[in-house]
């Protein structure tokens, strides 16, 4: 295991910021070709991808214990910019409609995958800051894109605001830590906290990872930390809302799986118990304030806030598979929202119309595929077998029975049988209403390479989710020691 400075393990990382500086370059030189720098970030996110694979199984500490090369980053990391890459092919076109000088997305893009990939790493709490900072102050932006658009302005605000209130209790709880142990590492913030146990029952201890807690609950969106998703979901452009809630969420929920597994493992019973009634709430308002929505990014914000809770259920056991299931579930979920918002971008007009329920009335008669593939992704989130999504909520709600809070996955099960009615919505509406749009316009080459590879992550987990689970259990396993 190696401490000094490795830049072999954060292979990927590099990658990307390469990336990011050449498609600087190329953006600054191509005048109005932006597209250029689109396909720029495409080689690049896919290189990245390769460099991960090809670490698979490397187990590296390195720069003073502070970052971490493991199957559990590699995965996440993956993740992120398969997310990332899907959010680019949806966007080439789209883009460069909605904004003449649109180069600075796929920097900002590449940015916040930079700073997700350094968060998933991160073993260390200033370094897990800095990541988590780098990754928002690129989506922060992405979201106001649209600069004309006072909703997108408002969501952006609104996000901005409330990330730094995040923060804010972030740094404060991390502040505390330091003053209680003497180190931010998490492997040593553990190793103290087992060789002396009266610290845990320490109360500016406790008041710390409390902190941390409603920190990183602003970031996954949990209820009542959620006031800024609606509109930052509803307010950004079609592409990065699918970002936001695939990307996003993973690498905020990567970040507590660690913290949960290393750290907070003295804390189990009443971090378990905090877990358990955030999930509760979180699951439960998320669906019913998404059955009132017509706005269908409005309602797929309400639904990301749901699905973190069903997260959380994978959470609260605190055990190996528990939290395998929830990165399962990240995964699943990321193929299935992206794919999702390659629809809804398909759909989104410039002026950030075409979410409406009514846009989809008759999509089956003018875009046979496209519904057809809609009603997949749908079918997914709602957790219809034999989709990722079913496999999903089947594998966090058995780790929850498994260790004995049957409640909560029966919960849990009862909220996801009231979201069949927002989703078979907007199936019933395509299927069943009749066309707005009398013509059919052509989907995108980019858009038709994101939806097909996001319907494959979909189908292959649903059907073969096996291979995939134990990749997840393989990286949980590596957090520990």
């Amino acid at each position: 295991m190696h401490m000094d400075v490795n830049l072999f393990s954060i292979l990927p990382h590099m990658i990307i910021a390469v990336t990011l500086f050449l498609c600087a370059m190329v953006d600054a030189f191509t005048g109005t070709k932006k597209w250029l720098t689109g396909i720029g970030a495409l080689l690049g996110i896919g290189c990245g991808i390769g460099s991960a694979i090809y670490l698979w199984g490397s187990r590296i500490i390195a720069f003073s214990q502070m970052i971490s090369t493991d199957e559990f980053s590699l995965l996440l990391s993956i993740t992120v910019m398969i997310a990332g890459f899907i959010t680019v092919l949806i966007s080439l076109q789209y883009i460069d409609d909605i904004e003449s000088d649109a180069g600075h997305f796929y920097l900002l893009l590449l940015s916040s995958i930079l700073g997700m990939m350094f968060l998933v790493s991160a073993t260390n709490l200033i370094v897990l800051v800095l990541a988590l900072e780098l990754m928002s102050l690129s989506v922060y932006p992405m979201v106001g894109l649209t600069r004309d658009r006072n909703i997108s302005l408002e969501g952006s605000m609104k996000y901005l605001v409330l990330g730094a209130f995040a923060t804010a209790f972030l740094l404060y709880g991390i502040a505390l830590v330091y003053s209680v142990l003497g180190t931010t590492n998490l492997y040593a913030i553990a190793k103290s906290l087992s060789e002396r146990q009266y610290l845990v029952s320490n109360m500016v201890m406790m008041a710390g990872v409390a902190f941390i807690l409603i920190g990183f609950s602003f970031k996954i969106a949990l209820v009542p930390f959620h006031a800024w998703t609606p509109d930052a979901y509803q307010g950004a452009p079609a592409p990065v809302t699918g970002f936001m809630a695939a990307a996003v969420k993973a690498a905020s929920f990567a970040a507590i799986i660690k913290l949960v597994i290393i750290v907070l493992s003295s804390y189990r019973v009443p971090v378990s118990e905090a877990l358990w009634w955030l999930s509760a709430i979180t699951m439960f308002a998320g669906n019913i304030i998404a059955v009132i929505q017509k706005d269908v990014k409005r309602m797929l914000a309400y639904s990301s806030i749901a699905h973190a809770g069903y997260v959380v259920v994978g959470l609260v056991s605190g055990r190996v598979f528990g939290m395998s299931s929830a990165v399962f579930y990240l995964i699943s979920y990321t193929f299935t929202i992206t794919g999702a918002f390659a629809v809804i971008t398909y759909l989104e007009k410039k002026d950030g119309t075409g979410n409406d329920l009514s846009d989809y009335s008759g999509l089956s008669k003018t875009h046979p595929f496209l519904s057809i593939i809609m009603s997949v992704f749908m079918l997914s989130l709602a957790g219809i077998p034999p989709t990722a999504g079913f496999m999903a909520k089947f594998y966090v709600f058995s780790a929850a029975i498994k260790e004995g809070y049957v409640g909560l996955a029966i919960f849990g099960i009862l909220t996801s049988v009231i979201s069949l009615y927002y989703y078979l919505r907007v199936v019933y509406a395509m299927y069943f209403e009749e066309p707005e749009r009398k013509t059919a316009t052509p989907v995108t080459a980019g858009i038709s390479a994101g939806i097909i590879i996001a319907l494959w992550g979909v189908v292959q987990l649903g059907i073969l989710p096996s291979s995939i689970m134990s990749l997840a259990m393989q990286s949980v396993q590596s957090l520990i020691h």
